[in-house]
């Protein structure tokens, strides 16, 4: 792998985060509606250990509810792969993706074989997109044509209609040249998002890392052609929040504010900060 540019390092992110937040708070003055603007770049998510059919039921309807009284849906629901078919039958025709994690989530401490069909098993139930952690003992061991080479098995395996979201865990790599090349490893292997977080391992995303991932999709369009985005996740729970995130990101690939082809906020709770019940 290429080295890391120059450009990744302290003094160079503390700049973008803070014209970020110049930004953000002007967006704030002269975008009235940004709130609700957020609200279709959220993957809307329920990843508890005490979910249950029933209770995935009756988050996705409750989110209807409020989002059709508003006429405002998010990018997705995200929930865990047994749960793909129960959300796909209280969404019905609306216009929500589902989003499933899968591949062993959230260690991905498992064989290649297995992640491939969880992965497989949860696009047959219905899931239109797939969150999946990069092979993280691959790339901290330096083997990263390994860890590239398994996400190409995992979309090729989903197939080029499934939004496929590499999660690289920039709270357990922290410095941000291990972020910036792991995010590389994702996009080389054909993600079609990078994922911070996945909000149970360690510490979600901050600014910090938001930039970085940031930099590694401008840079990756730039060598590739091929448009990819980023996702954020892990502690992201006000639009005020999320606003600024949002700021980081687009600031540095020149993005749509709210374009969910290329950015997403993972939340279980920001989508009412956005939405009146």
């Amino acid at each position: 792998m290429s080295s890391t540019p120059s450009y990744i390092n302290g003094h160079e992110i503390a700049a973008v985060i803070e014209s970020a937040s110049c930004r953000s708070r002007l967006i704030m003055s002269d975008t009235p509606d940004y709130k609700s603007r957020l609200v279709g770049i959220i993957d809307h998510t329920t990843l508890s250990v005490r979910d249950t059919s029933h209770s995935v039921a009756l988050f996705t309807r409750d989110m209807l509810d409020s989002c059709k009284k508003a006429g405002l849906y998010p990018a997705s629901v995200c929930v865990f792969p047994i749960f793909v078919e129960s959300v796909g039958v209280a969404l019905g025709d609306e216009p929500v993706a589902i989003c499933s994690v899968a591949g062993g989530f959230p260690a991905g401490q498992t064989f290649a074989e297995v992640k491939m069909l969880e992965c497989a098993m949860a696009v047959e139930n219905g899931a239109d997109e797939i969150d999946m952690l990069l092979d993280l003992g691959a790339f901290i061991e330096g083997r990263h044509d390994e860890a590239s080479s398994e996400v190409r098995l995992i979309k090729e395996e989903v197939g080029e209609e499934v939004t496929l979201k590499i999660i690289v865990e920039t709270g357990v790599l922290k410095d941000p040249e291990a972020i910036y090349r792991a995010a590389m490893v994702a996009f080389d292997g054909g993600a079609d998002f990078v994922k911070s977080s996945t909000g149970k391992n360690c510490d979600g995303v901050t600014r910090e890392a938001a930039a970085v991932l940031a930099m590694a999709a401008r840079d990756y369009r730039q060598k590739s052609g091929r448009r990819v985005g980023v996702k954020f996740a892990g502690g992201i729970s006000s639009p005020e929040d999320a606003l600024d995130y949002v700021s980081i990101a687009c600031g540095i690939t020149g993005d749509d504010l709210f374009d969910a082809d290329t950015m997403r906020i993972g939340s279980s709770s920001l989508l009412y900060g956005c939405v009146e019940r």
